[in-house]
């Protein structure tokens, strides 16, 4: 993360230097989050634990298989394999890691676009439906309107013949 350096803390160290050991890093880790601790260059001995004690016993215990200097050498090529600064060379490597990941993002980004056209494609139904009932009312008022019409029509017809016979009454 951006506040807080993880090779400073002892256990994140304990961890990185067991994932080299069982050849998770570097061809089996994805690194991702911003690089803003990438350029420091802090040693094993100054990194710290909730617990002073457990930070003796994991330096002791790292110790055993590596130096000071070499576990300071795999802290340097863990801030350098996950910095944006040696983007090319990672990306270049298309570790299995990475591959899995942008598999997992192509898979993710599908199923959110699959479920965007289900939800449009609910909406579009409803708007379909909406619009037939709209039209079934305007069919409907259409109906009346040409009753209405024909009414209209019938009474014209009405006082026109009502006003034929009162012009032929006035001659």
């Amino acid at each position: 993360n951006c506040k807080t350096d993880l090779c400073e803390r002892i256990w994140c160290i304990c961890e990185l230097l067991y994932a080299k050991e069982f050849e998770l890093f570097p061809d089996k880790t994805l690194v991702t989050g911003p690089d803003t601790f990438a350029d420091n260059n802090i040693s094993c001995e100054d990194a710290e634990s909730y617990d002073p004690s457990d930070k003796e016993k994991i330096l002791k215990e790292l110790m055993k298989n590596n130096s000071i200097n070499e576990i300071n050498e795999h802290i340097r090529d863990f801030r350098a394999f996950g910095s944006t600064k040696n983007t090319v060379e990672t990306e270049v490597r298309k570790t299995p890691a990475i591959e899995s990941v942008k598999m997992l993002n192509i898979e993710y980004l599908l199923n959110k676009h699959d479920e965007e056209l289900k939800q449009r494609d609910e909406e579009m139904k409803k708007n379909l439906e909406e619009m037939k009932k709209n039209l079934e009312e305007m069919k409907k008022n259409l109906d009346e309107m040409k009753k209405k019409d024909e009414e209209v029509k019938k009474n014209l017809e009405e006082m026109k013949k009502n006003l034929d016979e009162m012009k032929k009454k006035d001659e």
